[in-house]
């Protein structure tokens, strides 16, 4: 069912992102005006540094740690997954099952350091269960 859909196809090019010198402050005003858990960091020159994940930050929100010392390139993980946008669904999906994921970097294949988009999971089930439909509405 997944397999006739590109990453390409369904990815979301206008993200949000954290620079890697933002503050506290400003990574959780990125986070406040988006619905994922996870959001890319990027260096100045817009390259892929990393990801920062809400569960890390909540632990901090509970400490008196100044806000402007906490910079993201402190508190960014290694991306660890990410997919080229020629592949399919499928493959995106099992990905982010298997690695209990919500959204997975559609990065360049020619440069993994140049982010291309985000893949959500929910996405891809919208169109799991539209596919679904879709085939008991031919059987019926």
């Amino acid at each position: 069912m997944l397999e006739k859909y590109t990453v390409k196809s369904v990815m979301k090019t206008n993200n949000p992102v954290i620079k890697q010198s933002a503050v506290l402050t400003e990574i959780l005003e990125v986070f406040s005006g988006s619905n994922l858990d996870d959001i890319p960091v990027v260096g100045d020159s817009g390259e892929l540094c990393g990801i920062i994940s809400l569960a890390k930050i909540k632990p901090l929100l509970n400490r008196n740690i100044p806000v402007n010392l906490v910079i993201a390139e402190e508190i960014m993980l290694p991306v660890a997954h990410t997919i080229y946008a020629h592949e399919n669904l499928r493959e995106a999906y099992k990905n982010m099952v298997m690695n209990n994921m919500q959204s997975l970097i559609v990065v360049a294949e020619d440069n993994h350091k140049k982010m291309l988009g985000i893949i959500e999971l929910n996405r891809i089930k919208e169109i799991l269960r539209a596919e679904t439909i879709k085939l008991r509405e031919l059987k019926a």
